[in-house]
């Protein structure tokens, strides 16, 4: 019943803020574009409602703390960062959802394309050696054994259950050592932790090998913030970041890491909706 109660709750917060960022979407608008202001509240509250699939994408717990765990009770105050997300994402509601609906078809096309060629891959082998297991198959197994991993590390890290989900991604890191997703989220566990330090050195061996990767570079420069490196060396990362995947701007605007930029001028131009980077 407390589970229901608290889905209810975040689509009543999600609506409302849909509905108020498409008003304010509206009366941001210039007069010559301002047409029926119910399509401005309708296209607001369909961005709204998409957040919960952003948060999703990101690896955010967010809606994990404010629902709690058996053990862990809801914080009901997150409900004011969710409602900004939600807000921010009516306001920008055109930008927000074109970007994000992108996002999602492009990696579902990535996704299909690279099970395609794995596909094609396993039978080209199959066709020449029939016998051996082939260097590639054995690759992609090892691949799919450590990603199990990293699921049961980010459940269990969802769960706050910091020492046993480094556990897994460690295993996951000995099984395929090149694993990103492995290493993002062993950085993320590490910052939870405390060990902010540790989190940047994964980051930063991440991106020596995936140089474009945009949650690294955006993790990077949440973990620079956190340990006083120069503003003008964040905001190089999250320029980055931005340009890469216009989404993160929304995450920015409520992200705790990133408190001590909030009044500086190039970081409010980098996370207002619409801004060139």
């Amino acid at each position: 019943m407390e589970s229901y109660l608290s889905v209810l709750l975040l689509l009543l917060v999600m609506c409302l803020a849909g509905v108020l960022g498409g008003v304010i979407n509206y009366c941001l608008m210039p007069n010559e574009e301002k047409q029926n202001v119910w399509e401005s509240i309708i296209i607001g509250v369909g961005a709204s409602l998409m957040v919960p699939l952003f948060l999703n994408m990101i690896s955010s717990n967010l809606l994990d703390v404010i629902r709690g765990t058996q053990t862990v009770p809801g914080d009901t105050s997150k409900l004011l960062v969710f409602f900004g997300f939600c807000l921010v994402a009516g306001i920008s509601s055109r930008a927000f959802i074109r970007t994000l609906s992108d996002r999602v078809l492009n990696e579902a096309k990535e996704a299909k394309q690279e099970a395609r060629k794995a596909d094609e891959k396993v039978n080209e082998i199959k066709a020449e050696i029939e016998t051996t297991v082939s260097p590639a198959l054995a690759n992609l197994e090892l691949f799919q054994e450590a990603t199990s991993h990293v699921e049961r590390g980010k459940f269990f890290m969802d769960q706050n259950k910091y020492e046993i989900a480094r556990e897994h991604f460690d295993k996951a890191l000995s099984i395929y050592p090149d694993h990103k997703l492995a290493l993002v989220n062993k950085a993320v566990c590490l910052k939870r932790m405390g060990d902010v330090e540790g989190a940047l050195a994964i980051i930063n061996d991440v991106l020596r090998r995936y140089p474009t990767f945009e949650k690294a570079l955006y993790n990077r420069a949440c973990y620079k913030a956190l340990l006083g490196h120069s503003t003008e060396d964040v905001l190089a990362d999250l320029r980055q970041a931005f340009t890469l995947f216009e989404v993160l701007r929304t995450l920015a605007v409520e992200d705790p890491d990133l408190e001590r930029l909030r009044i500086n001028p190039e970081f409010v131009r980098l996370t207002t909706p619409d801004s060139q980077v």
